[in-house]
């Protein structure tokens, strides 16, 4: 014989289920959280990557093939584009350091003498990295649509310049981590640190 019916209507069936995933939900609440949680954060990434911006460039790489199918006039109209990046990277990096990238790893210097516990020369490597990434990325997709060009140059000596700061910062973190702050004080009167020379 088989079991009584619990739910004679389709209300009673619906509440019957809802209160059913409603308990599930309440006893697996924090993996239900994470799990979202997740999926939004890749939703939103795999948005950023295929939307881009106005004003700016998906980082996205094109392959040779579609380079080779790519209409002269649209090559242009993304070279123009990579070209517009690379100019506001740059104006972002010349307010970041002040225009002054001696000054600037004069400040962070200082900065670190007056309050040696609070990284400021991590804060400050990880900040111009970022510089740094993003003129590459730039640099490669103006390589791909022009070649070694002078838009290319243009981008290699911003990605210089990047470069030597990061260089500076390297060098005193160096000395940093292994020098007392009396020696680095002392360093740094007789202007023997790099950046100063």
């Amino acid at each position: 014989m088989p079991r009584q019916k619990l739910y004679h209507t389709q209300e009673e069936k619906r509440a019957a289920n809802n209160a059913k995933s409603l308990r599930s939900y309440h006893k697996n609440k924090e993996k239900v959280s994470i799990r979202r949680k997740r999926k939004y954060h890749k939703n939103q990434k795999s948005t950023q990557a295929t939307e881009a911006p106005k004003g700016k460039v998906s980082t996205k790489e094109l392959s040779t093939k579609q380079l080779m199918e790519m209409s002269p006039k649209a090559a242009k109209r993304n070279l123009t584009a990579w070209c517009r990046n690379r100019d506001g990277i740059v104006r972002r990096f010349n307010n970041f350091i002040a225009s002054s990238p001696s000054t600037y790893v004069e400040l962070i210097f200082q900065k670190h003498i007056t309050h040696p516990h609070n990284n400021e020369f991590d804060k400050a490597y990880t900040l111009i990295r970022e510089f740094e990434k993003e003129i590459a990325s730039c640099q490669a997709n103006i390589l791909q649509f022009e070649g070694v060009g002078n838009e290319w140059k243009t981008c290699e000596k911003a990605s210089q310049d990047i470069s030597h700061v990061i260089g500076w910062l390297e060098d005193l973190l160096t000395v940093v981590l292994t020098e007392p702050i009396e020696e680095l004080i002392a360093l740094h009167e007789s202007k023997s640190l790099i950046y100063q020379s």
